[in-house]
């Protein structure tokens, strides 16, 4: 159980601060993801930004304030994004839903089905038949 000091000093924390190392965390999280899945190592990753191991375990341990100007060095030595805003985000998943209509609008064409506008994207059998419409979702 806490003892009533740490409890005052956690109450005492300003807010930004727990942000700040959420934030650092999941950064940090999402770069051991991008190298794993690119199966690049730190030593990899520390070749090609010209830093050291060491330099570049220190960045990753939790211990450092990564800035942008890093975060996008490493991004580009990954081939990969680490930080994504809502906003980019938001786009891409209207692209993948767009994409996954398309997708969707050719499965249905070979089993004779259609998305009609009119019908704010329900699934029916015949264009003209719009008494059995079928939720998309």
């Amino acid at each position: 159980m806490p003892s009533k000091f740490f409890d005052q000093i956690e109450k005492e924390v300003p807010k930004y601060l727990e942000i700040f190392a959420s934030k650092s965390l999941d950064i940090i999280e999402q770069i051991h993801l991008s190298l794993a899945e690119s199966g690049m190592t730190q030593k990899d990753l520390a070749s090609s930004l010209g830093k050291s191991e060491s330099e570049i375990s220190k960045w990753l341990s939790g211990g450092h304030n990564i800035t942008l100007k890093t975060i996008a060095k490493i991004e580009d030595a990954l081939d990969d994004e680490i930080i994504v805003t809502p906003k980019k985000a938001s786009e891409r998943f209207e692209l993948i839903r767009y994409e996954d209509r398309l997708k969707l609008k050719n499965i249905l064409a070979d089993k004779k089905l259609h998305i009609h506008s009119r019908t704010k994207g329900r699934i029916h059998k015949n264009r003209d038949d719009f008494s059995k419409f079928k939720p998309l979702f």
